[in-house]
């Protein structure tokens, strides 16, 4: 029995190293459960602060939009004296090149800093080839902007001084030329150039002028 004494004290010895090994790796897990807590924890603070960054962001566009409705009802102000706005006559055959200007008159000291022109044209007579600055635009690169759009037969003539300097237009003048072309198929009498009710020309203190319009005709012959 002696000689076989080291042999069951080892044994023991074995059995209580190998439950002390396992008390030990359940002590490990919880720390490494909570370094993932921990992470989970952290990764869950990032998203609630995007989130709230997002919700923000929207309240600061929604207050953004409340102050341009605000300034929408500021320019809706009229002017006492009458912007004049005209678009040329032209006389033209078919397929003939022709060209129209669009100016301005009574352009007080305040100048124009925007305007939103439309124009109405008949597209079975008419094909725009071209819309340029006039030479009282500044900064035409940056401040001009133009769209056709042929199926409905309307024109946008957008004016809007974007950059740092005053590009204000300050003097009466030529506003846009608009080149055209008429179709071949058009059929003689007047067609006109309307400028729609809905235009806007504001000051630089976005206040709405009162214009007074006058239409263009082209005389296909």
């Amino acid at each position: 029995m002696k000689r076989k004494m080291p042999f069951i004290v080892v044994s023991i010895l074995i059995v209580i190293l190998a439950i002390c090994l396992g008390v030990s790796k359940s002590k490990a897990n919880p720390n490494t459960a909570n370094k993932k807590d921990k992470v989970v924890s952290e990764s869950k603070k990032s998203s609630d602060k995007k989130n709230s960054d997002a919700n923000k962001k929207s309240v600061a566009l929604a207050n953004n939009s409340d102050k341009e409705k605000n300034s929408a009802i500021q320019y809706e102000k009229v002017k006492d004296a009458d912007l004049k706005v005209t678009v040329g006559d032209a006389s033209c055959s078919a397929l003939d090149n022709g060209e129209v200007f669009v100016n301005f008159e009574n352009v007080t000291k305040n100048g124009i800093n925007a305007c939103e022109m439309l124009i109405k044209y008949d597209p079975s007579v008419i094909k725009i080839t071209e819309i340029t600055p006039g030479k009282i635009v500044k900064n035409a690169r940056d401040n001009f902007f133009t769209k056709v759009d042929e199926k409905t037969g309307y024109m946008k003539i957008f004016y809007m001084q974007s950059s740092k300097e005053q590009n204000d237009i300050t003097q009466k003048g030529n506003f846009a030329q608009i080149r055209f072309q008429i179709k071949q198929a058009a059929k003689k009498g007047i067609s006109a150039m309307q400028i729609a009710k809905t235009s806007v020309f504001c000051d630089k203190a976005l206040h709405k002028y009162k214009a007074s319009i006058k239409n263009g005709n082209i005389n296909v012959e």
